[in-house]
């Protein structure tokens, strides 16, 4: 105990403040009950009306930050201590509080705001440690999760557990008495203020607890619905200044005081109610909201998920929401429409919308306007590579009707459209489909080869990526499937078609061909895949000349383009000659007119 201070000492009121705030240590903590006289004294000063209000100020300010520093221990387990709390200050301020609060409820410009008293409120009928306490709690969940928090109520003495119970009904009785119940339904439904509303539920969710059945029922049922109003008669600037953070917070309060029905009938309401206030976030006009509702809607489709492979010893049966449910909402909402849509969608939305498609792409459920909506968001200039990079994160949970449709609209995008990012996602999207079939390496090649084409008005730019894309695409087949496409190009080079686009492929190409060794293709004591698949750089380009003599038509070619760099320049510079006469002939005309 601190020397000097106790049960016959009685403090100065600064003295104390200071003790209890800035000059708190364990060994004040120690001494607290020696203290508690000194502040049941001051206490009754309020109640009487002699404090003064500038005391009544600082110490209502003090007794949050004071239970604050006190030890949970010292509430739950000093037997003692508990006790002259209980019957010496909780009683006057139990009081203090409920009439106060119901003035600021009233009077805005009250001396005291209304969230000081409501938070005193919530430190007499210790909501903390209750929310806690699992022999509180309803049968069902206690019986869920037993096996996980018995170590969050480990710190709560069998004492603390039986005579709470005692106090909470006396307390409870007291709070009524003083029209406290209808306080908290009053700011509920008039303060438009979450906060507020959370300190409400809060609190209402442990002294529900002492009601007999009946009315307990009927009162969690309305503070339920008077809450669902509440939220959603808020108008639009309060809406848009609400957090996330505090929307779940009064979420799991109203759970917690719902718990008095049956879990599967809690589960619902709650689920309903926090979809309904997703879809009114998502849409919304402003994004912080959007973001915030779909957060929510992914949280819905997570537990869906979880759902399917859910522990029922652990009481997981009891979810609401089901996978069939999910689906069906989306699809209602257009949840996926709205992402996409290119005139409204949004960077930071559609980055975030990978698990709702990973979802539906798992069980099938993309519908063709879910896939118009994102192709056609993917070819925006500025969300293009963010969808395409959301699409590559769900290819391979697609099915193969949705691979097909999507590689559909790849083959008929026009070459003029064609991007780098387009070809990056095309060459990404066929690495993760190709691996269960669902688009074959030919059909990739052909997109891709069609670029090249001397036909093709793509840019040079989109062809050189194209070229480089295709020696990385043929470098993961046979050497049967590479010796083909050299043939095949060597051949476009004798005929004259895609000539630089051939011999840049073929340079890529053979410069990127790799083997085990030079000697492998006679050596009869080399693993089998050396001997029969793999064939060294030098063996490839040796049979491609023989066969089709691929030095020969590198030559032609090279010859070629000499001929024809000897000749553009002439011709360009008599076309520029003829270009400058035309245009001084029309300047001569308008200067005699």
């Amino acid at each position: 105990m601190i020397s000097g201070v106790g049960d016959q000492l009685t403090m100065d009121f600064e003295t104390l403040c200071w003790v209890l705030d800035e000059g708190w240590s364990a060994e004040v903590e120690d001494g607290f009950p020696g203290i508690l006289p000194d502040l049941c004294g001051y206490v009754t000063s309020w109640a009487e009306g002699t404090l003064g209000l500038e005391r009544e100020r600082t110490l209502i300010d003090l007794l949050p930050k004071l239970f604050e520093n006190l030890n949970r221990s010292c509430l739950t387990d000093d037997r003692e201590l508990f006790m002259r709390l209980h019957t010496q200050l909780f009683p006057t301020l139990l009081r203090l509080s409920t009439v106060g609060a119901k003035e600021a409820l009233q009077n805005p410009d009250h001396i005291h705001s209304l969230e000081t008293y409501l938070s005193l409120l919530c430190l007499i009928f210790d909501v903390d440690n209750y929310h806690l306490n699992h022999a509180m709690m309803s049968p069902e969940e206690t019986k869920a999760q037993e096996e996980e928090v018995v170590g969050e109520w480990a710190y709560l003495s069998e004492f603390y557990r039986e005579i709470r119970s005692v106090f909470l009904v006396h307390d409870t009785n007291h709070f009524g008495k003083l029209g406290g119940f209808k306080l908290l339904e009053d700011v509920i439904t008039t303060s438009k203020n979450l906060v507020l509303m959370s300190y409400c539920l809060k609190l209402f969710g442990v002294v529900v607890t002492s009601l007999n059945p009946d009315l307990k029922h009927k009162m969690a049922h309305k503070f339920f619905l008077d809450t669902v109003e509440a939220l959603k008669g808020l108008d639009d600037d309060t809406f848009k200044s609400v957090s996330l953070t505090l929307v779940v917070e009064v979420i799991s309060h109203v759970k917690y005081l719902m718990r008095v029905f049956p879990i599967h009938e809690v589960n619902q309401v709650i689920d309903e109610f926090s979809l309904d206030w997703a879809l009114r976030c998502f849409k919304s006009n402003y994004i912080e909201k959007k973001l915030q509702g779909l957060m929510m809607i992914e949280s819905k489709v997570l537990s869906a998920q979880q759902q399917e492979g859910a522990d029922w010893r652990h009481g997981n049966n009891h979810q609401w929401i089901t996978p069939t449910f999910i689906i069906q909402w989306l699809k209602e909402n257009k949840i996926v429409e709205s992402l996409f849509n290119r005139k409204d969608a949004h960077e930071g939305l559609v980055k975030k919308s990978n698990i709702i498609l990973e979802f539906l792409a798992k069980k099938n459920e993309l519908t063709s306007d879910n896939i118009d909506a994102i192709w056609d968001c993917s070819q925006d200039k500025y969300l293009g590579p963010i969808t395409c990079e959301v699409l590559k994160s769900i290819a391979y949970q697609i099915h193969d009707e949705v691979a097909t449709s999507i590689w559909k609209k790849i083959r008929s995008l026009p070459t003029s459209e064609w991007t780098v990012a387009t070809i990056h996602f095309v060459y990404d999207f066929y690495t993760q489909v190709s691996i269960h079939n669902k688009v074959t390496f030919e059909q990739c090649w052909r997109v891709l080869d069609n670029l090249i084409d001397d036909d093709s008005d793509a840019s040079t730019q989109i062809i050189d990526e194209a070229v480089a894309k295709m020696s990385l695409l043929i470098s993961d087949t046979s050497c049967e499937q590479r010796l083909a496409a050299f043939k095949m190009y060597i051949n476009r080079i004798k005929d004259d078609k895609d000539v630089v686009q051939a011999v840049t492929f073929l340079y890529k190409a053979i410069k990127e061909f790799t083997c085990s060794s030079d000697d492998n293709d006679d050596d009869d004591e080399a693993p089998f895949y050396s001997r029969n698949i793999v064939m060294s750089r030098e063996r490839m380009v040796s049979r491609l000349d023989q066969e089709n003599e691929l030095v020969l038509g590198l030559v032609y070619a090279i010859w070629y383009y000499k001929e024809e760099v000897g000749v553009r320049p002439l011709k360009l510079l008599e076309r520029w000659k003829n270009k400058e006469s035309d245009e001084k002939k029309k300047r001569d005309g308008k200067k005699k007119g």
